[in-house]
């Protein structure tokens, strides 16, 4: 998924903060890796491996960690 595509689809959950949305990344073998969702003014980025969950208010923070994620998991 191309960088704007990512910043278009937080974008969108934030817009629609009211309703339950929950976006999933998955790996090149389409395996869930992340799932990303918005709540309490609030992204949160879940590792589906770990259970880790991140939290960021602003958008460009959570873009990055979701790239940089995406990124190391292509290379594992």
């Amino acid at each position: 998924m191309s960088l704007d595509y990512t910043k278009l689809m937080l974008q969108t959950l934030k817009q629609y903060h009211k309703s339950d949305i929950t976006l999933t990344f998955t790996n090149e073998e389409d395996v869930p890796v992340l799932s990303v969702s918005y709540l309490s003014n609030y992204f949160h980025v879940k590792n589906l491996n770990s259970s880790v969950v991140e939290s960021y208010s602003e958008l460009y923070p959570a873009v990055d960690y979701i790239e940089h994620s995406m990124l190391l998991k292509t290379l594992i």
